[in-house]
């Protein structure tokens, strides 16, 4: 009877970050399937009140036509994030506490460049950072923090 729930409990203890076929999916790959979905947030005007984007998560960031909007990233630890965006040259800045960080230079996800014309790869230490949009001539985009490790699907 004992060797008879030994196949139950690998499965219960399978890898979270892997498909069933134990492929991790590709975070640029998990952001085409998941673009436009997720939480509505507004951009905040000022860095101290800005909403939090969880990492592995869509977010839809109201903004403000025109003007500068922000949002908080939380790193737990050092990290390399793929910051994924719906709309081009609206992510403007990135901030550790007072210090503007060098934002790297965006590109299309190479899985659905039409859907996501610009993401960021991002080398983070710990801290708590904090994303500046705009401003930008529309009033909403949809973003999505991902780590470069991959995603895996639940079941």
């Amino acid at each position: 009877m004992t060797l008879s729930i030994l196949p139950l409990l690998f499965l219960a203890c399978g890898d979270k970050d892997a498909d069933d076929t134990g492929a991790v999916e590709d975070p640029g790959e998990h952001a085409c399937e998941n673009v436009g979905t997720g939480e509505a947030l507004t951009a905040a005007a000022k860095p101290v009140d800005a909403p939090e984007l969880h990492i592995g998560e869509g977010f839809t960031v109201a903004l403000t036509s025109g003007e500068v909007g922000y949002v908080a990233i939380q790193a737990d630890e050092a990290a390399e994030l793929l910051l994924f965006a719906d709309t081009a040259d609206v992510v403007t800045g990135l901030w550790l506490g007072d210090t503007e960080l060098t934002l790297p230079t965006g590109s299309p996800n190479e899985f659905c460049a039409t859907e996501i014309p610009e993401h960021f790869d991002l080398d983070l230490e710990a801290g708590a950072y904090v994303l500046q949009l705009g401003p930008a001539a529309v009033d909403g985009v949809w973003l999505m923090a991902s780590s470069s490790d991959g995603h895996g699907h639940e079941e």
